[in-house]
């Protein structure tokens, strides 16, 4: 354990800028109470802002993804890179196996919260062929998303829990998911 965590500061009374704060919050309550009250012409002029804001800015959008994700990745190659965050002599709480384990779990929790419902029901009311809200979009519903969401986050979820009897790999883990949505694919296709 590293000794930041072990260093107690006394509490800090809290200050707030009363003018940022009563100015947002008035802001805000007033939005929320004109969507409330006309949410047709609220909804409508949102979808007006968004389109407008997308085609204005939406380059813009992508250019600062870019830069950010440039500027990353060369800070992680460049000497600022190694700098240790702590004394000299503190050891990590972490190994760099157990960071990627809580990344790689991160990531796939965020995606079976955010998505477990959203894209089936996406693709249950937006099929790709077919009528929507019909058995067919149903059934073509749940087999996007478990191509898209089974294969990799399923499948990696079995390898990491996967009895250690076996030396299991990469592909002998996806291979089964693979194959069943390559022929679904094709069957769409």
């Amino acid at each position: 354990m590293s000794s930041a965590s072990l260093i107690k500061t006394p509490p800090e009374k809290v200050r707030v800028n009363g003018w940022v704060f009563y100015t947002s919050t008035a802001l805000i309550l007033l939005l929320t109470a004109i969507l409330i009250v006309a949410p047709q012409e609220a909804g409508r002029l949102l979808g007006v802002a968004q389109a407008w804001l997308s085609k204005s800015f939406g380059w813009y959008y992508m250019v600062v993804i870019a830069a950010y994700l440039v500027f990353v990745v060369g800070l992680a190659f460049s000497s600022y890179g190694k700098l240790k965050l702590g004394a000299k002599d503190d050891t990590p709480d972490f190994s760099y196996g157990a960071w990627a384990g809580m990344l790689f779990s991160s990531g796939i929790g965020i995606s079976l919260l955010y998505f477990g419902a959203s894209e089936p029901l996406d693709h249950y009311f937006n099929p790709p062929e077919g009528a929507a809200a019909s058995n067919g979009a149903a059934r073509q519903a749940l087999q996007l998303t478990f191509c898209t969401g089974g294969c990799t986050a399923g499948r990696s979820m079995r390898w990491w829990a996967w009895p250690w009897r076996t030396l299991p790999t990469a592909t002998t883990s996806r291979w089964p998911c693979v194959r069943r949505c390559t022929r679904w694919w094709a069957s769409v296709g």
